[in-house]
């Protein structure tokens, strides 16, 4: 028995007369029921009625099959983008640059992060600007390659500017050279 009177057999629900659901919710039932799904519980919360069904699971032998198939394609695509490489390398370096450029921002327009939108922005902005220097005239100014290497070098070298100087605080704490307070 079950919240709207319900009576089960060999795993099937039976629609009687005294079960209080309408005509429309004991078709979908009937056609659960026909699939080979078995109906766990009915339940009605506050107006709207709930049917449990138990799923079937997947065989072990069908799974193995499956990934034995994901394997094929992954190798399958592996194989496929190494040629493309061989052949077409100018068309397959543009590809996927942009696809590694691009895709971030898709996701993250899908998933409405829009912070991240924010910094990939910027980060594009001054992304285009250090190519354009680079590859917008025939003579690229002296400064250039300062500027464009100049960012990453100093990013590169503070962290250890800054472990340098804990080093030094500590070695200096170490042999009791501290300021007095």
């Amino acid at each position: 028995m079950n919240d709207l009177d319900g009576s089960r057999h060999a795993g099937k629900w039976n629609a009687t007369p005294n079960w209080k659901a309408d005509a429309r919710l004991q078709q979908r039932l009937a056609l659960l029921n026909s699939t080979g799904r078995h109906i766990i519980n009915v339940t009605n919360v506050n107006g709207t009625t709930y049917a449990d069904v138990e799923e079937e699971a997947v065989s072990p032998g069908f799974a193995i099959l499956l990934m034995y198939l994901l394997l094929l394609l992954i190798l399958g695509a592996q194989t496929g983008l190494v040629l493309w490489k061989k052949k077409h390398k100018r068309s397959y370096e543009l590809v996927t640059t942009l696809g590694l450029w691009l895709m971030p921002a898709a996701f993250a327009f899908h998933l409405k992060f829009w912070r991240f939108l924010g910094v990939w922005a910027v980060f594009s902005a001054v992304t285009l600007h250090l190519l354009h220097l680079c590859a917008g005239k025939k003579k690229v100014d002296q400064r250039t390659p300062r500027k464009v290497r100049g960012a990453p070098a100093r990013r590169r070298d503070a962290p250890w500017t800054a472990g340098g100087v804990a080093a030094g605080a500590t070695a200096r704490d170490g042999l009791g050279r501290a300021p007095s307070c």
